[in-house]
């Protein structure tokens, strides 16, 4: 039998946060039904539902997520479409109608979840967490960060000509994803991010910088320099050497592709 402490409905991310600081026994759901029974037996859980942070805002030079907006609702959006489509397009690799409407924007970035389809997308991008009490944020610097006892409020993604586009390896449309890399291109240059080595998605940042000085010719050499200076290991379907491997094959398809839609944008392309 499933044994549920208590759930408070706070009505202010402030208070949402005092009462998860109160408590190591309490966590976090958007609504009180999304956690697993297992999750949930002998905690306190603080439901989100009445914090009015579901919502997807279209501001001038961001665009603005809130916490508790399902991945559905960021699916069917056409706002999040208009802004860039490759990150409209991975809420359709989410196979799962149900994950997509009970998972939440701000639950998926606070998981930090290593085989994750979106957080390696959103890190091509610039993107910003902004936490209760702690303000903004980057998106990369939060995924760094040891675990802490926090609650983010949104998500917001600068606006700009950009085009991203990913892979996802795994044995079938249903299964967990053994490797996922996202390549970006804007008129700031390159960013290359690679999920599901196992480790939580991380820029390749040594080879994105030869890629911003050399150009598109330096290409082959990028993407072993990805395989060399990010950390890989066996897990579950791959090796840590079929995981190098796939890297290298998936980034000289993905690097082209990038540079050549980007070019369809009609700006010039390092």
């Amino acid at each position: 039998m499933t044994k549920i402490l208590d759930v408070l409905y706070p009505t202010t991310p402030e208070e949402a946060l005092t009462l998860y600081k109160e408590d190591e026994n309490t966590v976090f759901a958007a609504g009180g039904g999304g956690l697993r029974k297992k999750d949930a037996s002998g905690r306190r859980i603080i439901a989100l539902s009445e914090l009015g942070l579901d919502y997807i805002r279209d501001e001038e030079e961001e665009l603005v997520i809130g916490a508790t907006t399902a991945l559905a609702a960021l699916e069917q959006s056409a706002a999040v479409e208009s802004m860039c489509k490759g990150l409209h397009c991975c809420f359709h690799d989410i196979y799962d109608k149900s994950v997509k409407k009970r998972a939440t924007a701000g639950g998926v970035v606070s998981g930090k979840y290593p085989f994750s389809i979106l957080l390696p997308v959103l890190l091509t991008l610039t993107v910003d967490v902004v936490l209760a009490g702690r303000g903004r944020m980057s998106l990369e610097n939060y995924l760094l960060c040891p675990p802490v006892r926090d609650l983010i409020c949104e998500i917001r993604i600068l606006k700009e000509k950009i085009h991203v586009s990913y892979e996802v390896l795994r044995p079938l449309p249903s299964d967990e994803p053994v490797l996922v890399a996202a390549v970006s291109l804007s008129s700031r240059g390159w960013n290359i991010v690679v999920g599901g080595r196992p480790g939580i998605a991380a820029i390749a940042h040594n080879a994105v910088a030869e890629l911003n000085e050399k150009g598109i010719k330096a290409k082959d050499n990028v993407a072993i320099m990805v395989r060399d200076e990010l950390d890989f290991a066996d897990f579950g379907a791959a090796s840590e050497t079929e995981r190098k491997e796939m890297t290298v094959a998936m980034l000289k398809r993905l690097l082209p592709l990038v540079y050549e839609e980007f070019g369809k944008l009609g700006y010039t392309a390092i």
